[in-house]
């Protein structure tokens, strides 16, 4: 069983907490993806992106987090750049309590990679260094997994990948539950309903209807992301995937904005490589 996470997701963050559910049932393989890759192969924009679900997306994880116990702290900004911790997971295995390690710095403890001391902090008390995070090996394992990730019709995380099956979302933990009892012939978890693999077959073969027509995105997108309310961060600014982020003094002498721009998702490249 495949899970497919990225930092930057408070429902990720919610579903890692509720990992031993599944673990006890079948080993769960932690698996770090930068969720603006799938963004960008299924041209889709995230939920930061949309105003309106921006904040609704906010209020349902505040509301899930105080229902379920669950500690949160949201981080200074939001989004922001993942890949140090995705990089740190990759580092270490993508172990099950260093991933869990990473989701709470960001979400109960408020804080991000831009935050360095407490960032640098964090890589000594896993035993990592920046020159650990950056090695080509953490990179490229990184590209492999969005790779595979998309192969498997992986779209958004967190995503539960068991046989050929995809369950997204920290609301589908419990489907995934049930879909793992059927599957080994055992009753369905208590207060959830049996499989149904009926209805669940007529939704797989329910024919595509008429679709409204796709809106190129390209032109207004540094527009759509400085209208989500984001905090400003500090520094030059420059529309990095989809995401303003603030432009490191080490890039001006790498490479240009239009580089930057082209090459953001490569994850081994020059510009990525310095944060």
């Amino acid at each position: 069983m495949d899970w497919y996470f990225d930092v930057i997701s408070p429902y990720a963050y919610l579903q890692s907490t509720r990992l031993q559910e599944l673990n006890a049932a079948e080993p769960v393989r932690c698996v770090p993806v930068l969720f603006a890759g799938l963004l960008d192969h299924w041209d889709n924009i995230g939920p930061a992106e949309v105003a309106p679900k921006r904040l609704a997306t906010f209020r349902t994880i505040a509301w899930v987090a105080a229902r379920d116990g669950i500690a949160l702290k949201l981080p200074p900004r939001h989004p922001f750049n993942p890949l140090p911790l995705l990089r740190a997971s990759q580092a270490l295995n993508n172990d099950l309590k260093v991933v869990q390690r990473l989701f709470r710095f960001v979400w109960a403890e408020g804080h991000t990679p831009e935050d360095a001391p407490a960032f640098d902090a964090l890589l000594a008390e896993l035993g990592l260094n920046r020159e650990a995070i950056a090695a080509d090996s953490v990179k490229s394992a990184l590209r492999e997994h969005g790779e595979r990730a998309i192969a498997q019709g992986v779209f958004g995380v967190p995503s539960l990948v068991i046989d050929d099956q995809v369950f997204w979302g920290d609301d589908a933990t419990d489907i995934a539950r049930s879909y793992l009892a059927s599957r080994t012939g055992q009753p369905a978890p208590e207060g959830q309903p049996a499989w149904p693999a009926q209805a669940m077959a007529a939704a797989a073969a329910l024919p595509e209807g008429k679709s409204r027509p796709r809106i190129d995105r390209s032109a207004s997108v540094g527009a759509g992301a400085k209208g989500t309310g984001l905090a400003p961060a500090a520094g030059p600014r420059i529309l990095c995937y989809r995401w303003i982020l603030p432009s490191p003094p080490n890039w001006s002498g790498r490479c240009g904005r239009a580089a930057v721009e082209s090459c953001w998702n490569s994850i081994a490249c020059c510009c990525t490589a310095r944060l």
